[in-house]
């Protein structure tokens, strides 16, 4: 499958190095020749310099031929303008990135649509879903959600007085619920572990549940039950991303604190969310002003300021200072792989990642064969969701009859609209969607059981 991404930026380049991991052909285009040469030197990709909006540039990256276009520059009409070129060549989906939706006026009639645009990406939003998902429960890092609605891979961390610290697997009671769902993954000092029968829980580790939400919450109130609600929450500086996070949480009846490192832009944020959260003037790496915002009383802190250093210092500051919850949001890549050893941040996204996520979904969903779902936060490892076809050898076989050299995890299994879950004794089935954790290295090596193709999206 070919794939033209414009802008080779975080969400390009990111984007870019994993589709080329999973075989597509991808063309990158940007303005920007440094850019292009260090992605290159990174993925197995094309790379184009030019402007992204020039018919003749998009011609050269080979438009009439692609399936897949991501318009992911930092200007936005540049993106639209793609996308509207793309429509012409008859792509069939186009990606575009902006900071908000309205360049559209859907009772005008001015739809996506209508500019060639089959997908919105708007990776503050995303970010903010990412960001409230784990804000629902204190003890939650992590939540990934699938192709099928009702499914979930949740990670918590386990805490002193999380009822299976110092217990074995096999030792836990609720046999009834352990039914429904399953222990996918553990994530120990940054690296993940497929747990089995003999591993004891240890305080700290990061514990991926799967099943079905209501199954999987049901055992989070029992594996943690003094896990609580966040009620209040501070945010570290008035930007677009933070400005969009308050307004949802104050709409979801949270007592919200920003503090703002630039008194206009917090007035700013006031009038265009219409919040009435407290906006204080100061910079979140001081300790004066996170103890004048009350960080030592806060449910939850999250840092959303837009240099990564400062994001992370605030984190930890706040933190030691009494902070609940912390979240840092990273906009750079290779930070995401730093927060998860920082044990003083609770949780890390990258904005980048997130967005990347919401195209990898997007591409694998209605796929008839396999492709990433996600990609995960806290270690590098993706989220497959591989499809069991007619004649591969895991069909009509038990998992725990699966050669599995490669200690892939099988997280769960879809099933004509349901969710099972992948226990040893489960037989696949020919049209069977199984979601499995690994890294690219491992998930390319188990692919041929599901198939005989090459590449995931071929």
């Amino acid at each position: 499958m070919k794939t033209i991404i414009l802008g080779a930026g975080e969400l390009g380049k990111n984007l870019a190095a994993i589709l080329a991991e999973d075989h597509h052909d991808v063309v990158v285009v940007d303005i920007n020749q440094a850019l292009l040469q260090r992605l290159q030197d990174r993925a197995d990709v094309m790379v184009i310099h030019g402007n992204c909006a020039s018919v003749k540039v998009l011609k050269d990256a080979g438009i009439d031929t692609a399936d897949i276009l991501v318009a992911a520059t930092c200007d936005e009409a540049a993106n639209i303008l793609a996308c509207k070129t793309a429509s012409h060549y008859n792509v069939r989906r186009t990606f575009c990135r902006l900071h908000s939706s309205d360049f559209f006026d859907n009772e005008d009639g001015l739809t996506p649509k209508s500019f060639g645009i089959t997908d919105v990406i708007v990776p503050e939003d995303d970010c903010v879903e990412r960001i409230i998902n784990v804000l629902k429960n204190s003890m939650v890092v992590e939540r990934i959600t699938f192709s099928l609605p009702e499914a979930v891979l949740l990670a918590v961390r386990i805490s002193e007085s999380g009822t299976i610290a110092g217990i074995g697997v096999r030792d836990i009671p609720h046999t009834d619920l352990l039914r429904k769902i399953r222990f996918a993954g553990l994530v120990r000092s940054g690296t993940l572990l497929v747990p089995d029968g003999d591993t004891v829980f240890r305080v700290g580790d990061e514990v991926y549940l799967s099943g079905m939400n209501e199954d999987v919450e049901r055992a989070l109130k029992i594996f943690e039950p003094k896990a609580s609600p966040i009620k209040s929450v501070i945010i570290g500086d008035a930007t677009r991303l933070g400005g969009k996070l308050a307004a949802r949480l104050e709409a979801m009846g949270k007592h919200v604190k920003v503090i703002a490192n630039d008194r206009q832009l917090g007035k700013s944020l006031l009038e265009k969310e219409g919040l009435k959260a407290l906006v204080l003037h100061g910079d979140p790496t001081e300790n004066d002003i996170l103890r004048e915002a009350g960080v030592d009383t806060c449910d939850a802190y999250v840092s959303t300021m837009k240099d990564d250093e400062d994001n992370i210092l605030s984190s930890i500051l706040a933190k030691k200072m009494g902070a609940g919850k912390v979240v840092a949001i990273t906009n750079k890549a290779e930070y995401i792989d730093v927060v998860p050893d920082m044990r003083m941040i609770d949780c890390g996204f990258n904005s980048g990642l997130v967005a990347v996520n919401t195209v990898l979904r997007a591409i694998g969903g209605g796929r008839i064969t396999e492709g990433i779902e996600a990609a995960l936060h806290r270690c590098h490892a993706y989220v497959y969701e591989f499809i069991v076809e007619d004649g591969a050898p895991v069909a009509n076989m038990q998992i725990q009859a699966i050669s599995n050299p490669h200690r892939a995890i099988f997280a769960m299994v879809f099933r004509q609209g349901k969710v099972l879950n992948a226990a040893g004794d489960l037989e696949l089935q020919v049209g069977d969607i199984v979601a499995i954790m690994a890294t690219p290295e491992k998930a390319e090596k188990i692919s041929a059981l599901f198939h005989s193709k090459k590449g995931f999206f071929s």
